[in-house]
């Protein structure tokens, strides 16, 4: 078997493309520090064209307090390597690494269901448990969901929502159809002093609000 010498591992390890984890590190830092202009650097060229500097510097002065517990969240956030398939037809399967191997996280087949507050909840849980963001988000309200449209904005966002999110969940599930109380678009699940609001948004249940 052939060796590398010391002197080519170095150059090897020194030209090696560096993992994700700077540029998170630097977009939590943009958040945290509130500052635009390096916000605007640690997003992609398709985000950059979107979301100008002068636009990104609007949201960050509209919502500083959650600008800045985004930053705080992701510098503990646990990081994930991911790859993605996109089909012609939107759906998206994303393959996650764990330790030297890969395997499917998100597949194309959709169990995801938003047709009742019963089924949007039991989705929101189960989606974020196993990373499944666009389905996380829809089954979120659309403000929300616009304001999340970052992976990483989102993931942080769940962290800081977990325990809540999980101790609902527990309270009430198993849960059967009916269980919640709709009046119009709006329906709420009570669970002892607490309760779950959601929202219905043209045809779907959206999950408003988890005390």
């Amino acid at each position: 078997m052939r060796r590398c010498s010391p002197l080519l591992l170095f150059v090897l390890s020194a030209c090696a493309t560096p993992g994700p984890q700077p540029a998170l590190d630097a977009y939590a830092q943009a958040l945290t520090a509130q500052d635009a202009r390096a916000l605007h650097g640690a997003y992609d060229e398709a985000n950059r064209k979107e979301r100008s500097v002068q636009k990104l510097q609007d949201k960050l002065q509209s919502e500083p307090e959650q600008a800045r517990a985004l930053g705080v969240a992701l510098q503990s956030a646990p990081l994930t390597q991911y790859a993605e398939a996109r089909l012609p037809d939107g759906r998206v399967v994303r393959l996650v690494k764990r330790g030297d191997t890969w395997r499917v996280s998100q597949g194309a087949l959709r169990f995801a269901a938003y047709d009742t507050p019963e089924q949007a909840l039991q989705t929101l849980v189960l989606a974020a448990r196993a990373g499944r963001l666009d389905e996380v988000r829809a089954a979120m309200p659309q403000a929300f969901e616009d304001r999340y449209a970052s992976d990483a904005a989102l993931a942080a966002y769940l962290e800081t929502v977990r325990d809540r999110l999980e101790a609902a969940w527990a309270a009430v599930a198993p849960l059967s159809p009916g269980r919640a109380r709709v009046q119009g678009d709006a329906a709420v699940l009570r669970y002892g002093a607490r309760s779950v609001r959601f929202v219905r948004q043209g045809s779907t249940w959206r999950v408003l609000d988890v005390e």
